[in-house]
């Protein structure tokens, strides 16, 4: 045994604690990108579930110029809960509204391929809506290049606008960002962003709608 090189036994050591560290989840993420194990107790639910969607879509319309945002506060669904949706569409409804492109992300979690999507490149100044519910999601003040293809924000527009859910596909563990009204799928949420919220949400530009300033924001759905 003394003849072995640490190397390989340091190694293996090291790999053994990160999965056993993996496993220990589920995880919360600060603002400053750090991860720690996550308790129920943390966090606030969205105010917007559950309610009627007359009183969710008037939540949803809220675009503040400036509000509180801590990452660390968020709530993080476990990946097989049931949460209550405002809008609730059955599956040939969701077909019906939406083109197949972004029936496959909104509806299906799928990813539009890096670098793709023209609002990935996209600098001007408005507000990016979903294209599923036509509710508010993120801010141009909130965009920054993050090189990784796909649009990225350093928060979401309002505290509502967002539910999080956790994400263990693929072999890793992620956030996975819906949009509140539906629960649609928009992308995922990632502790690599700059300051001062150290949030990158990472976004794929199919399941945005783009308005500049002054245009007129889409009609938020109510129905099929």
């Amino acid at each position: 045994m003394n003849m072995l090189s640490r190397g390989p036994v340091r190694a293996a050591l090291i790999l053994v604690a990160a999965v056993i560290v993996l496993a220990a989840g589920p995880w919360r993420v600060t603002a400053q990108g750090d991860a720690e194990p996550a308790a129920a107790d943390r966090g606030s639910l969205p105010a917007i579930l559950g309610m009627e969607i007359g009183d969710a879509v008037e939540l949803a319309r809220r675009t503040p110029d400036d509000w509180d945002y801590d990452p660390g506060e968020r709530y993080v669904f476990a990946e097989d809960v049931d949460i209550d949706y405002p809008l609730v569409l059955s599956e040939a409804e969701w077909r019906r509204v939406l083109e197949p492109t972004a029936h496959s992300i909104l509806r299906e979690k799928g990813t539009e391929r890096a670098f793709s999507h023209p609002l990935n490149d996209n600098v001007q100044s408005g507000v990016y809506y979903s294209r599923a519910t036509g509710q508010a999601l993120f801010s141009s003040s909130d965009k920054f290049d993050s090189r990784t293809g796909w649009p990225s924000f350093t928060r979401p527009i309002n505290p509502d606008a967002i539910v999080y859910i956790e994400d263990n596909s693929l072999f890793s563990r992620r956030i996975e960002v819906v949009d509140s009204l539906s629960g649609s799928h928009l992308g995922h949420v990632f502790p690599d962003g700059p300051a001062p919220t150290y949030q990158r949400y990472c976004i794929n530009g199919e399941a945005l709608v783009f308005v500049p300033d002054g245009g007129e924001p889409p009609p938020i759905r109510t129905g099929p």
